[in-house]
């Protein structure tokens, strides 16, 4: 499990050095997750083309009561979004982690 957070770490770092797009248009996506603090969860929202969720997805953990670390998010050019979120899934996945998606929850405004 030690791994799993380097691992999150440093896709974060590498991601995050690429100057995000800011817009909220059809070519950009977003991409928010948290990663459970005492299990081996990874709850995740991506949107497309929409505006920024980072607040209602933050509010989302929060409220549901998980203990989780501070969530990430990164809003991308849609390709890279794209390309993110499945490298990410299959990441989490092969570390054996129990992947969320919480997109639909995190949509709604709390």
């Amino acid at each position: 499990m030690e791994m799993v957070p380097r691992i999150l770490a440093c896709t974060f770092l590498l991601f995050a050095a690429t100057q995000p797009a800011r817009s909220a248009d059809t070519t950009t996506g977003q991409l928010c997750w948290a990663v459970g603090e005492f299990d081996n969860t990874v709850y995740f929202a991506g949107i497309e083309g929409r505006e920024d969720r980072s607040a209602s997805f933050a509010s989302l953990i929060e409220i549901s009561g998980i203990e989780a670390f501070p969530a990430k998010c990164l809003t991308l050019p849609l390709a890279s979004y794209r390309a993110l979120l499945a490298m990410l899934v299959e990441e989490w996945r092969e570390a054996e982690l129990e992947v969320v998606d919480t997109t639909f929850l995190s949509d709604l405004d709390y």
